[in-house]
């Protein structure tokens, strides 16, 4: 499990496309960081809990649309 650092003005969705590659896994970063999950837009500097996402998730984000399951 990792950690990043917001940017001031992300969200939730930017922050999954950023660490994740797709903006789809942001529940994951909320169900990690259940105390902010009210927060909508984020300030610079707060710390994010980062989970690991499945070995075939990862695997099936890097696949184009047309060949994700």
């Amino acid at each position: 499990m990792a950690t990043t650092t917001t940017k001031h003005g992300e969200t939730w969705d930017m922050i999954s496309k950023r660490m994740y590659g797709d903006e789809h896994w942001m529940h994951r970063l909320i169900d990690a960081n259940w105390l902010l999950r009210d927060t909508r837009i984020f300030s610079a500097g707060m710390k994010i809990v980062v989970p690991d996402l499945p070995e075939d998730a990862v695997v099936a984000s890097t696949l184009p649309p047309w060949k994700r399951a």
